[in-house]
């Protein structure tokens, strides 16, 4: 029947193709979509509705140009925070020809209207942005704040809160620390349902609690 009909999530114009996607956990029907145009990059959000008779239509509720003050040219992943809160936090991470930055949404329950703030991205290592180094964000499950995040590449970990001051990495692992033994390279990681975190290197599986202890 009609209702079954599969939908698609268009590119903006010029687009180079969608490079990222996010979905909120506790509203399962708001979707972010990153892409990358010639000239800069676009965060987009879609409503999953019931519209004109048909299931699971992407309704789009606001797209955002990165080419402010700040242009932002690349995306490399972006996450929404795990919580319902009143303030709550979809965040991505970019770059443009000279430096790495966090790209952070402040939303209500009702929908994302304003602007991002565009803050400078410390990141555990200095990494080129001309390298083809990829990163993943995720929100700590750990914590029962909004604020609390972590960036993973292939050779460390940085744990990073959201403060009124703006972001604070507050914790790293460097996978290629002489003084410890994770491996050589981390290859997959996840938050494991009791809060613990884990990555898997091509030598060890390594746990460690909320706040980064083995």
């Amino acid at each position: 029947g009609a209702n079954n009909i599969q939908h698609y999530i268009p590119g903006s114009p010029h687009s180079k193709g969608i490079v990222a996607i996010a979905t909120s956990n506790f509203s399962q029907r708001l979707v972010a979509i990153a892409e990358e145009t010639f000239t800069n990059a676009v965060i987009s959000f879609y409503n999953i509705t019931g519209r004109q008779g048909y299931k699971n239509f992407p309704d789009k509720q606001n797209s955002f140009e990165l080419n402010d003050d700040i242009r932002i040219t690349r995306l490399y992943s972006l996450a929404f925070s795990n919580r319902r809160k009143n303030v709550n936090y979809v965040l991505a991470l970019g770059s443009n020809d000279t430096s790495y930055y966090f790209i952070v949404f402040k939303w209500d329950l009702e929908a994302i209207r304003d602007k991002p703030e565009i803050i400078p991205a410390k990141l555990p290592k200095d990494v080129n942005v001309h390298s083809n180094k990829k990163f993943h964000i995720s929100f700590s499950t750990a914590s029962m704040e909004n604020s609390d995040f972590i960036v993973v590449s292939d050779d460390f970990v940085g744990f990073y809160t959201i403060g009124q001051k703006g972001i604070t990495l507050t914790e790293e692992i460097d996978v290629l620390d002489q003084d410890e033994d994770y491996g050589n390279e981390i290859f997959s990681h996840c938050w494991l349902y009791e809060g613990n975190f884990c990555f898997v290197t091509d030598k060890y599986i390594n746990i460690f609690d909320g706040k980064f202890k083995t």
